[in-house]
C-alpha cells in the first residue's frame, strides 16, 4: 500500500486499501482514481498527478475519467512542485520536469546525489563523500557546506531552519 498523505485545498488525500487515491471526508472517504498508483501522488494547479506501476507520471483532470500521460518514463520519488517545476529523486540523482511543457520530460540536473529542496536551493549529499552542499534549483552554483558525513534521511527545513544529523 501506498504510504502517502496530503493536504490540498483544505482537504485530506490519501490512498485506500487497494491504492487508489481516496478523498476523505465526514462520511468516509470519496475515491477518486479509476487505477492503483504506485509509491505517490501529490497535486499540483488543481490537477491530480500519480506514480503508476509501469513508471509513469499520469494526470487526472478534474472531470475526466481517464488519466493522461504527462511523463512516460518516470522513476521520480519524494516530488515536490515550484515555479511549475517538478523536483524528485529520480534515484541516481535529482531531476526536474517542466509540468507546463507540451513533452515534459525527466530532466538530470544533480547527477550522483540525494537531496531535497526548500525551492530556493537543493540541498544535497553526494554519494561518494556523503558531504552536503546546496546549489540554485537549476543545478548551478554548488557550494559546500559541511565537509562531514550527512544522513539524507535526516535532512529537513522548516520557514526558519535547515535540519540535518552527522
Amino acid at each position: 500500500s501506498s504510504p502517502t498523505m496530503e493536504v490540498y485545498n483544505g482537504k485530506l488525500y490519501g490512498t485506500n486499501a487497494n491504492d487508489y487515491v481516496v478523498e476523505a471526508n465526514e462520511n468516509g472517504a470519496k475515491v477518486l482514481t479509476d487505477a492503483p498508483v504506485h509509491f505517490e501522488f501529490f497535486h499540483y494547479d488543481d490537477r491530480l498527478y500519480a506514480r503508476t506501476s509501469d513508471s509513469s507520471l499520469v494526470v487526472f483532470e478534474e472531470g475526466e475519467k481517464e488519466p493522461q500521460v504527462a511523463v512516460e518514463e518516470y522513476i521520480g520519488m519524494n516530488a515536490v512542485v515550484f515555479d511549475d517545476y517538478l523536483y524528485a529523486d529520480g534515484g541516481m540523482g535529482l531531476i526536474r520536469i517542466d509540468l507546463t511543457a507540451e513533452e515534459p520530460k525527466a530532466e538530470d540536473i544533480v547527477p550522483n546525489v540525494q537531496g531535497i529542496t526548500d525551492g530556493q536551493y537543493i540541498y544535497y549529499v553526494d554519494m561518494k563523500d556523503w558531504y552536503l552542499y546546496r546549489c540554485d534549483m537549476d543545478g548551478s552554483n554548488a557550494q559546500l557546506l559541511f565537509e562531514k558525513p550527512v544522513l539524507r534521511a535526516s535532512m529537513n527545513f522548516d520557514d526558519e531552519y535547515f535540519y540535518l544529523r552527522f
